[in-house]
């Protein structure tokens, strides 16, 4: 799979500083998504490209984790944290608004681990 970057998420990701990816939950991801699923389960390891922007550069990275985030108002009450709700997650998401995290959509969230490879 490949995801399409803004520079400034890709830079982020490039120096370790962010962790996780967003992408708005849309049929175009949930169909490419079932090659990283067996019975409901995510596959281990699997490799996704990112490029930055439109441009040839782009890494490879190692995706531990695929998670659906759904924005219900109810599920977050005031003084708790979508982190409080994803605790028994394997891999504890963080959805940090600064690395672009939108608790008001529905969103798929890439967990991010080490880069494979650099494209150029």
């Amino acid at each position: 799979m490949i995801l399409f970057l803004k520079y400034k998420w890709f830079d982020m990701i490039e120096s370790g500083e962010k962790k996780e990816e967003y992408r708005d939950y849309k049929k175009y991801y949930t169909a490419r998504l079932k090659t990283f699923f067996q019975e409901n389960k995510f596959k281990k390891p699997a490799i996704i490209e990112l490029r930055r922007g439109y441009s040839k550069r782009a890494m490879k990275i190692e995706c531990l984790d695929i998670f659906y985030y759904h924005a219900e108002p109810t599920l977050f009450a005031p003084g708790s944290t979508a982190q409080s709700a994803l605790d028994n997650r394997p891999g504890n998401f963080q959805l940090l608004p600064e690395w672009g995290f939108d608790r008001e959509k529905d969103l798929i969230i890439f967990k991010l681990g080490k880069k494979q490879e650099q494209v150029q």
